[in-house]
């Protein structure tokens, strides 16, 4: 039992120092100030990377959808956040244009009727 207690805690080091590592790097290509789909990608993920702080999320997502206006997937997780924060009128708004830019987003849809 007492090896099953010090794998579990040692793999619980390992996933803080690999997201350590990651959010490092990943901070450095934002830094760079790319327009490339690396750093569309990296932001994508660094958000999911921290999607429980709402907040800082949506501030990151913002910052994200004016350097990427026609990234889909950037209004669907701004739409999101503002759900967790309940504030459902902005979140309808984000999914709206959302479907502005892909009308048949599915994922887009239910999310919007969710929040309404």
């Amino acid at each position: 039992m007492r090896l099953a207690f010090e794998s579990e805690s040692s793999i619980c080091n390992y996933i803080t120092i690999l997201k350590s590592i990651f959010e490092t790097v990943f901070d450095s290509i934002i830094k760079q100030n790319l327009n490339n789909e690396l750093d569309m990608t990296v932001r994508f993920i660094k958000m999911f990377m921290n999607y429980n702080q709402h907040e800082a999320n949506l501030k990151f997502l913002e910052e994200s959808i004016k350097k990427y206006p026609k990234y889909v997937n950037f209004h669907s997780a701004k739409g999101s956040m503002l759900c967790f924060l309940q504030k459902y009128e902005e979140a309808v708004s984000a999914f709206d244009i959302g479907l502005i830019l892909d009308p048949k987003n599915t994922d887009l849809l239910y999310n919007k009727a969710a929040a309404i």
